[in-house]
């Protein structure tokens, strides 16, 4: 069953963003608070803070960080599938 969507306002750097979303209000916050926080981050280790450009390295990092991610679930499907041989074989040889 599919989720209605809700509309949420969240504050990012002081902005305030209008969404629509259908992830419930508490996902909604925790994601637009990681955000914020990263965006905090990058602005105060940057010269000349700027949101386009901090904006750009936090999905940068965000993307990064999304790779990775894949990577590992990739690894752990190919192990799964490998140990799963594995005990077939064991099992075969009973």
């Amino acid at each position: 069953m599919k989720q209605e969507v809700e509309h949420y306002s969240v504050t990012i750097c002081g902005e305030v963003y209008s969404l629509i979303s259908d992830e419930g209000s508490g996902t909604v916050g925790e994601l637009a608070s990681h955000v914020d926080s990263l965006m905090k981050q990058v602005s105060n280790r940057m010269k000349s803070p700027d949101q386009k450009k901090a904006a750009v390295m936090v999905a940068l990092m965000l993307a990064r960080e999304v790779r990775l991610l894949e990577k590992t679930v990739l690894q752990n499907y190919q192990k799964s599938e490998y140990l799963i041989d594995l005990i077939d074989r064991e099992i075969s040889a009973l």
